[in-house]
């Protein structure tokens, strides 16, 4: 449909949603156009097809696809990292879910099921009510598959097969996926029975960005143009010694945090956020997310994403799907905010105070001395230095940065202005393409 009309997949879902292009709807909830009456209700005339955003494949490319799943099924670190992207992927495309449980690290040697969802409303791939998730990483897919299936089935483990769908997941490219599951949904043990593989994960990390980025770098790529909240900090954390901590960033701001938090969980818009500088601000909007609990912060971070680049910005809102609910933090200039919010999702823009911006402002007051003290002491600065940094924190975040910075120099400024059209410090994000900073932000 889009290609016909020469629009983006997300503009044509934005017409549907604000009612300006006519549609029916599926018994299974999906929108069907007639293109004819759509070109008529736009007042289109026929065009030559328009391809949608390219994405390049490969070890060059974007984000990563099917091959290099499979390829990072090999690696000793598979078995144990599977769940946490089966968690993820399942975080960043459901927005209800009553419960939610993977195993993860050495947990994955344990018995039991490897995840049990339970979904107040489903979708393309996680399906309404309970279903059990069996994982493997296996090069006989088939033998194990059929080992999880045979254990669970003749041990459910309190669950009641007949109201929970088995679900088998493999990144790797499996030529019997479809007839395996219609088999094993012809026994007619479970409420259904589905089967994932390498393609499978692709198409559905297509349409959950935040996950893909996450999952791109966690395989040892940095995602051109996009970044995740986690690593994004992770960067801009490593820059000091010892690395700044979430508490900092907030410290004495518990006012501005409830404001992006209540935002967060209002409907969807846009939103400046106003610090010393666009990076500040930028940092603030992280330490927001990843200062909440356990499991809120997981459902926000698995929808949550810098956006670098323009480019980056357009490939996102393109294939998103229709229900994901991204929180997007652009990081370049003049972001598209009005399509990404008709479209379903959060964005948060940083600024500086010396941007000019229309519409909601959340402006961030100096840090409170006694506030950054106690956040500089938890961060391991001895207390006969914490006084004296915590006096320049107040001053300048940014001042305090440059005096404990890593290389004694100023953190570089970006080669692009800030989402307000000033010229501003860039949160690092690229500037350790290939590393893979694992470590996990400290919260106080």
């Amino acid at each position: 449909m889009a290609a016909a009309l020469g629009l983006r997949p997300a503009t044509v879902q934005m017409y549907a949603r604000n009612g300006r292009i006519p549609f029916d709807t599926t018994p299974g909830g999906h929108r069907r156009f007639d293109v004819d009456e759509v070109r008529a209700a736009l007042d289109l005339r026929p065009s030559a097809p328009v391809a949608p955003p390219a994405r390049s494949r490969g070890t060059r490319g974007w984000l990563v696809d099917a091959l290099e799943l499979e390829s990072w099924a090999g690696r000793i670190t598979a078995r144990h990292e599977l769940p946490e992207v089966a968690r993820m992927l399942v975080a960043g495309s459901v927005r209800e879910l009553r419960s939610m449980e993977f195993r993860a690290g050495e947990g994955t040697g344990m018995g039991g099921w490897d995840g049990v969802v339970d979904a107040v409303r489903g979708n393309a791939w996680v399906p309404e009510g309970v279903s059990g998730w069996e994982l493997g990483v296996s090069e006989d897919v088939t033998k194990k598959a059929d080992d999880d299936y045979a254990a669970r089935t003749k041990d459910p483990l309190g669950l009641t097969k007949s109201e929970t769908v088995f679900i088998f997941i493999t990144p790797r490219r499996w030529d019997q996926r479809d007839s395996w599951a219609t088999a094993k949904r012809a026994e007619g043990e479970w409420k259904d029975v589905r089967a994932y593989d390498a393609d499978t994960l692709e198409q559905w990390l297509d349409e959950t960005p935040a996950v893909h980025a996450r999952i791109t770098a966690m395989l040892g790529r940095d995602p051109d143009g996009a970044r995740d909240v986690e690593r994004a900090w992770a960067d801009w954390a490593a820059r000091t010694a010892p690395p700044l901590r979430v508490g900092l960033v907030t410290a004495g701001r518990d006012d501005q945090v409830g404001q992006v938090l209540a935002w967060l969980h209002g409907e969807p818009s846009a939103v400046s956020v106003e610090g010393e500088s666009g990076e500040e601000a930028l940092a603030f909007i992280a330490a927001c997310l990843l200062g909440l609990p356990e499991q809120e912060r997981t459902a926000l971070l698995s929808r949550a994403l810098v956006v670098r680049t323009a480019e980056a910005w357009d490939e996102v809102l393109a294939r998103a799907g229709a229900d994901s609910g991204l929180a997007l933090i652009p990081a370049f200039a003049h972001p598209t905010t009005m399509e990404a919010t008709d479209a379903g999702h959060h964005v948060a823009v940083p600024v500086d105070r010396n941007a000019v911006h229309a519409g909601e402002v959340i402006r961030l007051p100096r840090l409170r001395r006694e506030s950054a003290r106690e956040a500089l002491l938890a961060a391991g600065v001895p207390e006969q230095s914490a006084g004296d940094l915590a006096r320049l924190a107040r001053r300048s975040l940014l001042m305090l940065r440059r005096r404990l910075a890593v290389s004694r120099r100023a953190p570089p400024l970006s080669a692009q202005p800030a989402a307000g059209g000033q010229a501003r410090p860039a949160l690092p994000g690229g500037a350790s393409r290939g590393r893979d900073i694992a470590a996990t932000p400290s919260v106080t």
